[in-house]
């Protein structure tokens, strides 16, 4: 997590990210609490997440094609660690219906990010 804050620090020195891109986030934390028998859920909470590829095949061989997750169709959303994503304010109910359908295998926590400090000594 460190390497991920220092990445998003290093990107606002070189002018890559800057304040404006960063009005107000949302920052979601979760954790799957549950194994074994939900197992297809968590696998449908990361495909609708993430996004996925699949690939059928034909007569003329193989296709190939993506389906888009949250992340990718929401603009400015990004993640920041293995169980945590950055997401714009105006994306934030399209989120929160997401893990309010998977809170059963689901723990979240959400904070609202308004201000970014952007020199850190680790």
């Amino acid at each position: 997590m460190i390497r991920r804050c220092n990445t998003i620090i290093e990107e606002f020195r070189t002018g890559v990210l800057s304040l404006e891109d960063l009005s107000v986030y949302i920052l979601y934390v979760y954790d799957c609490i549950s194994t074994g028998a939900k197992n297809a859920r968590r696998i449908s909470f990361t495909k609708r997440l993430f996004g996925y590829t699949y690939r059928w095949r034909t007569r003329g061989g193989w296709k190939t094609k993506r389906k888009d997750g949250l992340l990718d169709l929401c603009p400015g959303a990004r993640r920041i660690t293995d169980s945590a994503i950055l997401v714009p304010e105006e994306c934030q109910s399209t989120f929160d219906t997401l893990f309010t359908q998977y809170r059963d295998i689901l723990k979240v926590s959400s904070f609202a990010v308004m201000e970014i400090i952007s020199e850190h000594v680790f």
